[in-house]
């Protein structure tokens, strides 16, 4: 008979990191500080780019919908973290049963 290992419900769960909030630093230092750290194999870091405009935007947000992601957050370039620095991008989309707008 064969033995069969049971599945960890918690093996596939990642610790996405997206900002080292508590750094006092513009977002790129932020985010050059968080590339230098060794993290454990459950923790990544979420990817970062600079948008060129609105065809940019457009063109990522729906990379990222199509990949099963809700939308982007905008921060500009050399922020400080604040709540009130980002800005939500998520667009209306329709499944069969509802609309979601946020």
């Amino acid at each position: 008979s064969a033995i069969q290992r049971k599945r960890n419900p918690w093996e596939n769960v990642r610790f996405m990191i997206f900002d080292l909030a508590v750094m006092r630093q513009p977002i790129e230092s932020r985010l050059a500080t968080l590339a230098s750290l060794s993290l454990p194999p459950h923790c990544q870091l979420v990817p970062h780019r600079q948008l060129t405009g609105h065809d940019d935007l457009d063109a990522m947000e729906s990379e990222i919908v199509a990949a099963g992601g809700e939308g982007l957050i905008l921060r500009a370039p050399n922020s400080y973290y604040a709540p009130s620095n980002f800005q939500k991008v998520k667009r209306l989309h329709r499944d069969l049963n509802r609309s979601v707008l946020d």
